[in-house]
């Protein structure tokens, strides 16, 4: 055990500590650490130039001038709308809204290199879990959604909605009448055709779809004569072209008889007795058009029914003689949720019949085939590991001009490359 006196003995009563290894390298060491603190800056500096001060990695987007902050940052403050605004368009999400979040509340940079698109369900629930709008209380959406589980029953299913086109449609009849030809047989992918991007599906035309068992061929001189599927002023004008195609290249078998002294073969009478070329193509538009417009009988059994254009599309009043109908524009839907995106080729997977599985009972143009909310949600569960993902961002997009392509292309900003680019 050591003495006071001996510990005493250890201290220093001189003014100035005397020099020691530590002392002699303090301020080598302090030197060496800022000289290599100043080179290292140096040399991120002219290998990343400002990409050494980002704190996560620039979004996709924006990687082709992600190393000049100076684009977005006004001195390293937080980015405003006017940043943004350079290059994107001023966009907003309802006329209807009470207030207008700035950009960086919904697209945070610098978290992956791919989300920057990626909008939290927590944003969008911030207004929707209590929604007020200007227009309320007939407001257009669900005022009260927290979770997709307690997402309102899509809007073109809900009482009171149907399919308002100006057709005559029965699915029921093409999936599974029996008087269509075995090899003729219809199925869902017959006719809908999902469009390139595989979203939606391609709008259904007659020369495509309808054209192979629905031609348009009335009773006619001498056959060869179709109705264009167009507008009956159209009709009108390509059915008389054609009669006088067929009268001049055909004169004889139309307008002379034929006489027959063979056992058997009964002569035949002139198939016009026009003495004139407008005589003749009068007569017979006349008849072309009674038949093409003959009113459609829904009592009448499926084959005896009027075959041409009223079997399938509506007049659109009434009409006094010798003046031409008017069809109503048929008006079919080409998409069925306009506030929501879907894509057809991410569910490929799935039969039709899973989703549309009331189609081969369907017998009236307004009933709306869609599956219900119930059955989207067998996979788009909420709170579990097991799902195809429930994000507000999978089906709703926030600007108003995303919604319909052509919109937004007509709202694009012209931007050119040396500006994107820097160069």
């Amino acid at each position: 055990m050591r003495a006071s006196k001996d510990i005493a003995k250890r201290l220093r009563y001189d003014r100035f500590p005397r020099p020691d290894l530590f002392r002699r390298l303090y301020l080598v060491v302090g030197a060496a650490a800022a000289v290599a603190g100043l080179a290292a800056w140096l040399l991120f500096t002219g290998a990343f130039r400002q990409r050494q001060y980002l704190p996560g990695p620039v979004s996709q987007n924006h990687a082709t001038f992600g190393d000049r902050c100076e684009k977005c940052h006004d001195q390293f403050h937080t980015v405003s709308n006017k940043a943004c605004l350079e290059c994107h368009t001023a966009r907003v999400h309802s006329e209807f809204e009470v207030d207008t979040p700035r950009c960086r509340d919904c697209h945070v940079e610098h978290r992956a290199a791919a989300v920057f698109l990626s909008v939290s369900n927590r944003t969008c629930i911030e207004c929707h879990a209590q929604l007020t709008s200007k227009r309320q209380p007939q407001a257009l959406v669900q005022t009260t959604i927290r979770s997709f589980a307690a997402h309102p029953q899509f809007a073109a299913l809900r009482e009171g909605h149907s399919d308002r086109a100006a057709v005559r449609f029965n699915h029921k009849i093409h999936l599974t009448s029996d008087k269509i030809a075995r090899d003729d047989k219809l199925s869902c992918a017959k006719c809908h055709q999902p469009e390139r991007d595989g979203k939606y599906m391609q709008p259904i035309l007659f020369e495509t779809h309808c054209k192979r068992c629905h031609e348009q061929k009335p009773p006619n001189p001498i056959g060869g004569i179709e109705a264009p599927h167009k507008a009956p002023d159209a009709v009108h004008d390509g059915l008389a072209s054609q009669l006088v195609v067929i009268a001049v290249q055909n004169p004889e078998a139309i307008f002379v008889g034929r006489e027959s002294t063979l056992p058997g073969v009964p002569p035949r009478p002139p198939v016009s007795e026009a003495r004139s070329l407008r005589t003749f193509q009068d007569e017979w538009l006349n008849k072309l058009e009674t038949a093409l417009y003959k009113p459609f009988e829904d009592t009448a059994p499926l084959l005896e029914r009027n075959k041409y254009c009223f079997l399938c599309h509506l007049e659109d009043g009434e009409r006094s003689a010798g003046e031409l109908p008017k069809v109503k524009e048929t008006k079919i839907p080409r998409r069925w949720l306009p506030r929501g995106e879907f894509s057809h080729r991410k569910h490929d997977m799935v039969a039709c019949k899973t989703c549309h599985d009331h189609v081969e009972t369907s017998v009236l143009t307004s009933d709306v085939n869609l599956p219900k909310r119930e059955l989207c949600q067998r996979c788009h569960a909420d709170d579990t590991h097991e799902t195809a993902g429930t994000s507000c961002m999978l089906c709703h997009l926030y600007h108003d001009t995303s919604k319909t392509p052509d919109l937004r292309i007509t709202k694009a900003k012209d931007i050119s490359l040396d500006v994107l680019t820097g160069h």
